[in-house]
């Protein structure tokens, strides 16, 4: 089934210093009803992690989620248009990504089941979408927004 390439999201909320986030792991599409299963046992504000996929042949800024406990479980991977921002402040060492989940919607489509959100203190001029050049902003005038 063909869909379009076009995926609308919020730019990511600066709120005092502290960028926030919340998304819909991918590559929910791909596992196992088992899998899927076993993420819905997760706990409701539970500590997640991104770390680097350095084997992702794929995309090398990829960044895949886990779970804390019972067992580092993978929980997807971050949407690709937020790993190169997430990586630079991996990078730099300036503080602590945070990352928790969210919710859990036992009746949601498989890609929608787990909500992650992730917070990390930033300088203000800080954009985490700069240079996604395949990620270009949608905008709307107050003119026709209005209309």
């Amino acid at each position: 089934r063909a869909t379009d390439d076009y995926e609308l999201f919020a730019h990511p909320k600066l709120v005092g210093g502290s960028l926030e986030l919340e998304f819909f792991p991918r590559g929910l599409r791909h596992y196992t009803d088992r899998a899927v299963q076993d993420l819905l046992e997760l706990s409701i504000n539970e500590r997640v992690y991104q770390l680097r996929d350095v084997q992702n042949g794929r995309d090398p800024d990829a960044l895949a989620i886990r779970s804390e406990k019972p067992y580092q479980q993978l929980i997807g991977y971050v949407p690709r248009y937020y790993c190169k921002g997430i990586g630079r402040l991996l990078d730099n060492g300036s503080g602590e990504v945070k990352g928790t989940l969210k919710r859990v919607n036992r009746d949601a489509p498989k890609d929608m089941k787990v909500l992650v959100s992730f917070t990390a203190e930033v300088a203000q001029d800080f954009n985490l979408l700069s240079g996604m050049d395949d990620f270009k902003p949608f905008v709307v005038s107050r003119d026709r927004a209005s209309a």
